[in-house]
């Protein structure tokens, strides 16, 4: 029940912002550049979260962490953590190579630092395929990130 009155998502995180590294393919890279570069000239503003809050970018607050056990009827997950997820909920359509809808921020000593841009899009029944941006299908679905994200709630 609590399944069916969420939408569905799939989701990609494409952008590694993290010591400068690609997280697409580097051919993928090469043919999409410019378009990469304008993406992380125009996140350049959101190292500083607060920046991101006033443009709607809302905090979930906390940062899941896996310890890399297997756990019955869950996904698999590598050990690690996922950053925090900041979600601008006025960023919808398409997605828009310019505009993620998901900024993600690693905690450092006290401070959060942006280290990714990620895209929701959300799975309808009439969906054919998977999106792509920058050359690279959508991953997901996948189930929600608990203990922030209810199991259930699949994107």
């Amino acid at each position: 029940m609590l399944r069916k009155s969420f939408v569905h998502y799939a989701a990609i995180s494409l952008i590694g912002l993290a010591c400068g590294g690609f997280a697409v393919g580097q051919a993928a890279a090469d043919d999409f550049k410019a378009q990469i570069d304008a993406l992380r000239k125009s996140l350049e503003k959101y190292q500083d979260y607060k920046v991101a809050v006033r443009d709607l970018y809302l905090s979930t607050v906390g940062c899941v962490h896996y310890s890399g056990e297997k756990i019955a009827h869950h996904m698999e997950y590598a050990k690690g953590a996922m950053g925090v997820h900041f979600v601008n909920p006025t960023v919808q359509g398409p997605p828009d190579p310019a505009k993620p809808n998901v900024l993600i921020y690693e905690p450092v000593g006290g401070k959060l630092r942006l280290v990714a841009a990620e895209w929701l899009v959300p799975l309808t029944p009439d969906t054919k395929e998977r999106p792509t941006l920058f050359g690279q299908p959508f991953l997901g679905p996948m189930e929600g990130h608990e203990p922030l994200i209810p199991r259930e709630y699949v994107h």
